[in-house]
Order: structure tokens, then sequence, then C-alpha cells
């Protein structure tokens, strides 16, 4: 249900992004046409809201997902660590599949149709046998959660992104064979 929520909100918000620009757009023209003054004052109040904005967002010191940081900064890390020819699980995947040298397989099932009857018979450390993934890039939390709802095998961790960056849980983990 929460992560419902969440994805409820990230959409609406997608969905007023284009409401925004056609109602600036609309208060611009209605303002050209009502003369010089009034379309200046409708072109300061609108660049004083994107300035506003834009502050706004850029006050925050990692973003509006601060963990995609940490993923980011782990790719090159994991990368190494992981032979080449080795998959790697992950259930926050696209942004590490974007920058990895590596295949990755999404656990969480959003985007990877495959692994959702396994998740529904608890039976994870089946697929990720079927996959031969034997190293997962996640945090602990993802993990335990993966447990509570599924068989998960033993693993042990390799290495995690360097202390002192936000996020610091994200680890390349091993299956302990």
């Amino acid at each position: 249900a929460g992560l419902s929520f969440v994805i409820a909100i990230h959409a609406a918000a997608l969905l007023l992004l284009p409401a925004f620009a056609l109602f600036g757009s609309l208060s611009t023209e209605a303002a050209r046409r009502a003369g010089p003054r009034a379309f200046a004052i409708a072109c300061a109040a609108l660049l004083a809201a994107m300035v506003w904005q834009d502050a706004r967002m850029a006050g925050r010191a990692t973003g509006e997902y601060s963990y995609a940081r940490a993923i980011y900064l782990s790719v090159p890390i994991f990368d190494r660590l992981v032979p080449p020819d080795e998959p790697i699980g992950a259930f926050d995947a696209g942004l590490r599949e974007f920058f990895a040298s590596h295949r990755i397989i999404n656990l969480d099932g959003l985007v990877n149709d495959a692994v959702r009857p396994h998740w529904a018979a608890g039976t994870l450390d089946e697929y990720l046998a079927h996959e031969g993934i034997r190293f997962v890039a996640d945090d602990a939390g993802n993990l335990a959660r993966a447990r509570r709802f599924s068989s998960w095998p033993a693993m042990r961790e390799i290495s995690c992104v360097p202390a002192g960056t936000p996020f610091a849980d994200r680890c390349l983990w091993q299956l302990i064979d």
C-alpha cells in the first residue's frame, strides 16, 4: 500500500507539470494581449516562480532521490569486484543498469515479469539459481524485506559504498555456496 501511494504521488506530480506549463503559457499570452506592462509583470512572476523552484531543489544536498548518488558511486566499485560474465541482481536496478558494464537483473518485479511468479510462490532463491545470479547489489534493508516474503539464500557482504557518502549501506553481496 505504501509503494502504491508513492507511485500515485509521483504520477500526479508528472501530470501537473504539463498543466502548469499550459497555465503559464496561457497566462503569458493573456498578459501579452492586455498590454506591455501586464506582459512584463506576468513574465517576471513566472521567472520568479522558476527561480524559486530551482533554488529550492538546489538547496537539497543530494536531491529528491538521495540514494541514487550511492548507487552511482557503487557501480564502478562493484563492477571491478564481479567477474565480467556474471550478472548482478538488484532490487533498485534502473540507475545501476544504465551505468554498469554487467548485465543487471531486476529483482523487485516492477520491470521484470519473470520474477513475479517467484515472489508470489516465495521462491526467490530458485529464481536467483535459474538466472545464475551469485551477486546482488543493494542495501541490507531490501535483502531483509526479500527474506520476509520469500526464501532467500545466505549471502556475505563483499563491499559497500565508501564511508562518508549518503546511504553507505549500498553493498555488494555474494551468495554463499
